[in-house]
């Protein structure tokens, strides 16, 4: 499978809230990070590249506060 990727997104990483723990927890998975970008950026993608180290995170939710311009992605 081969992959278009857009560079050079804004993106704020955050630490987890324990309310995002809990919900991980609920769901069955571990919440480790989150990350804000604006939302026309995200497409459902189902991972996220950090450009500046190389990891590789999938993304476990994504939340988007009522007329937010902003999605919180949960690594």
């Amino acid at each position: 499978v081969e992959y278009d990727f857009m560079g050079e997104i804004p993106a704020s990483f955050t630490d987890v809230t324990r309310n995002d723990e809990i919900l991980a927890s609920q769901k069955g998975y571990t919440a480790d990070q989150n990350v804000e970008i604006m939302s026309c950026n995200y497409n459902g993608q189902s991972f996220l590249i950090d450009e500046a180290t190389g990891d590789v995170y999938d993304i476990k939710r994504t939340y988007r506060k009522d007329k937010s311009m902003r999605i919180t992605l949960t690594l």
